[in-house]
Parts: structure tokens; C-alpha cells; sequence
């Protein structure tokens, strides 16, 4: 079987754990009757493959799926396949789910990935706080990798989680109009006494027409080469000057050591828009708005200041 089954290598971007296995889910030719074990006898939902899977096992999808999945075993990989997140767009419609508190994907276990997919948050209904991938209480050391989250009216999140947890990577995404009026945000931690979000790596990310972008208690987290557009599409569709009002908050009880590198921010240099830990960060290279001590040639040297 060498490191690839025969009919994945064109998909996989890395090797299936030995001893695992690989499911495949298409919205389109996928059948309730079949193993999912074959490219050409792949499931129909998601749902199916993660009941059906064991911890470290990899689910490759391709297709457009509307479903709320909850994934409880660690190390379990999502994979769309295509050259593009795109072949694999994954929302939640369904009224019923996204009432309160509705995701498509909800990681309630360490170790998990999801890579090269599109997901579409959910719209507030009438109660909780929507999102395209919620991170629960035990997702820690998960990585979220080449994935599109696009907004829709009425999203809210794209990464939400309740509670603080540790060592997540952000790598490679795209996060575009998530500009709900109040509630649009792309990654948001809310803070939580005596918790933070340590470790996190948020790199090689595009901001594009959120309400905010990040929004985190952050200590020891890396901010590497992170695009932030203040200007661009409001909710109502128009194009705004000033569509990102937060773009930045790492700020919080026992935050801090924070490391911010080789980002581009827009807008203006200053705690309006981009707030550090509350101790210890590191803010060099990032291109910026001219601030004389801060950033004097349009490049931080210091943490912005009010």
C-alpha cells in the first residue's frame, strides 16, 4: 500500500498515518450503501464517514455538503479534494441547527485537521453564535490549513470556540466577508477568566472584508505574514473605506510575549486597530503607516500606540 492508497495519490498533500484509514465522501456520486473505503465507492455525507472512522483516520471530500458535524476522535484529517478549497464547500443551512450556536464543523478532539475546503458559516438565526469551525474545549493542537472562509449575510464567526485552548495553526487561509454588522469576525476567542490562547501560530492568512479579523487572548502566539485589507465590501454590498474596525486584538488578563512579524497592515498604525498583549509583545516587520517612533519608515519597530 506504500505511503498513499493507489487511489488518493493525486489528492493527498501528505502521507496516510500507517496502520489508518481513508474514507471518501462525494455529495454527488457518494451512496449510503457504500464503505467509503474507494475513491469509486464513496460515501454520501460527512456524518457518515466520521461515524464510520477511528482516530487518525483521514476523510477526503469533494462536492457541496450542508451538514453540522461533530468530531470527537483525535487526529481525524478532513481533506477536500481539488486544486482549490472550492471542490469541497462545506456550509450549514439547516434551520433546525444553526438556531443556536450552529457550525459546520465542531472539533471536540486534539490533533485534527482540515484542509483545502471552503466552508461557508452559517447565518445567525435567533440565538447563539454561529461559525464555520468551532473549536471546543479539547481541540487542542488542531490545524486549520489552505481553507476559504467566505460570509454570508448574516454569518458571524469563522473560528469561534467558548473557552480558550492551546497550540492551534491557522495556516493558509483566506477569510473574506465576514462583516456582519457587530458580530462579523473571522478567528474570536472570547476571554475567559485565568485561560488565554497560547501557542497559537495565525500565518500566511488573507483578511479580507471582515468586521474584525482576529480577536484572542493571545500569549506566545506567532503572527507571521498576515495580509490585513481595512478597506473593502460592507455588508450591504457597497465598498467602504473603513470596513475592518478591529483588525488586531491580542489584548486580555495575563496575555502578552506575543511575536508579530512580516505582516501588512492597513489602515493606521495604533491601538484602534491593532492591540497588542498586555506584556511582553514583539511587534518588528510588519509594513505599516508611517508612526514616528513606531514604525518610522513604514515599518514596525514597537507595538502601536493609541
Amino acid at each position: 500500500m506504500g505511503l498513499y492508497p493507489k487511489d488518493i495519490k493525486e489528492y493527498a498533500s501528505f502521507p496516510v498515518a500507517p496502520g489508518s484509514k481513508a474514507y471518501f465522501v462525494d455529495s454527488t456520486n457518494g451512496d449510503a450503501g457504500y464503505s467509503g473505503l474507494k475513491l469509486t465507492q464513496p460515501m454520501k455525507t460527512i456524518a457518515a464517514a466520521v461515524a464510520a472512522c477511528a482516530a487518525g483516520d483521514t476523510i477526503f471530500i469533494k462536492g457541496s455538503f450542508s451538514e453540522a458535524v461533530t468530531c470527537t476522535k483525535a487526529g481525524v484529517r478532513f481533506v477536500g479534494i481539488g486544486t482549490g478549497p472550492a471542490e469541497a464547500t462545506w456550509t450549514m443551512v439547516s434551520a433546525t441547527n444553526s438556531t443556536t450556536d450552529g457550525w459546520c464543523l465542531k472539533i471536540g478532539a486534539n490533533n485534527v485537521l482540515a484542509e483545502n475546503i471552503k466552508f461557508r458559516p452559517p447565518a445567525y438565526k435567533s440565538a447563539g453564535v454561529p461559525t464555520g469551525i468551532y473549536l471546543d474545549t479539547s481541540s487542542d493542537y488542531s490545524i486549520i490549513r489552505n481553507c476559504r472562509f467566505q460570509g454570508r449575510t448574516g454569518s458571524y464567526k469563522a473560528i469561534y470556540g467558548t473557552t480558550p485552548v492551546g497550540n492551534i495553526v491557522i495556516d493558509g487561509c483566506e477569510f473574506i466577508y465576514m462583516n456582519t454588522a457587530t458580530h462579523g469576525c473571522a478567528i474570536y476567542m472570547p476571554p475567559k477568566a485565568g485561560l488565554a490562547c497560547s501557542g497559537w501560530q495565525i500565518k500566511d492568512c488573507i483578511f479580507n472584508s471582515c468586521l474584525a479579523d482576529i480577536d484572542i487572548d493571545g500569549r506566545t502566539c506567532l503572527l507571521d505574514n498576515n495580509k490585513h485589507f481595512i478597506v473593502g465590501l460592507a455588508a450591504d454590498g457597497t465598498f467602504a473605506s473603513a470596513v475592518t474596525v478591529q483588525a488586531i486584538d491580542l489584548s486580555g488578563t495575563d496575555t502578552g510575549a506575543n511575536v508579530m512579524t512580516n505582516c501588512t497592515l492597513g489602515g493606521t498604525y495604533n491601538l484602534a486597530t491593532y492591540k497588542p498583549g498586555a506584556v511582553g509583545d514583539v511587534w518588528m516587520g510588519n509594513k505599516c503607516s508611517i508612526v514616528a517612533d513606531k514604525a518610522p519608515n513604514g515599518l514596525s519597530v514597537l507595538v502601536p500606540a493609541a
